[in-house]
């Protein structure tokens, strides 16, 4: 596939047919980088859509309260990793195989309703997703020390996850919390070792 670079009001064609001549020196540098640097992430990620797309996602993406539904798309370098089928990027959810993707864009289903509720806590935060993801950052980090006791607890207990997790089945749910989910904000009260005994109780995970 041809690659394209613009820099300024110059573009640049890079191809091995490209006449060297007519290409300033500094562009014809950054341009070996750039395919360079994809060159590289398509080593280690030869299964992967163009590993740029998330950038262009982020670039993109609205806030959350502008976004009524969520168009998914398979990326699966970081999720087949981290053995997980979906996860809510900048209002587009990106999921591990093409068959879940295109069940998404077809039709609500349990694992779709899991990430709206989570474009719905991006509402109650601020209305911002970078703000979304920083908590939920922070309850990752907080939660950490728990995977000595419960396998991948760090995820499990998380305040975001487990309001997401307790409603994916409900239909009406977002419909219920159309200006935002909130739940999340009574288990972030709750420390890391209270929520792994409330659930456990609850039975939502195998705790």
């Amino acid at each position: 596939m041809k690659t394209k670079f613009f820099v300024g009001k110059l573009f640049c064609s890079v191809q091995p047919s490209c006449p060297r001549t007519l290409v300033p020196p500094y562009l014809r540098k950054l341009c070996e980088i750039y395919l360079a640097f994809r060159s590289l992430i398509c080593t280690f990620a030869p299964r992967m859509d163009n590993p740029f797309k998330l950038v262009a996602i982020m670039w993109k993406s609205h806030r959350p309260r502008r976004v009524t539904d969520m168009p998914a798309l398979r990326n699966n370098f970081w999720l087949r990793r981290k053995h997980y089928d979906a996860m809510t990027f900048y209002g587009t959810i990106v999921t591990a195989t093409q068959d879940e993707a295109d069940r998404m864009n077809s039709k609500m289903t349990s694992l779709k309703r899991h990430e709206m509720i989570h474009m719905l806590q991006a509402r109650s935060t601020c209305n911002s997703w970078t703000l979304f993801y920083l908590r939920y950052l922070w309850y990752y980090l907080r939660a950490l020390p728990q995977n000595r006791r419960v396998k991948n607890a760090a995820y499990k207990l998380n305040p975001f996850e487990i309001e997401a997790y307790r409603h994916m089945y409900e239909p009406d749910y977002l419909e219920r919390c159309e200006q935002g989910a909130v739940e999340w904000k009574q288990w972030a009260k709750l420390k890391p070792r209270q929520r792994r005994e409330s659930l456990s109780v609850q039975k939502i995970f195998k705790m």
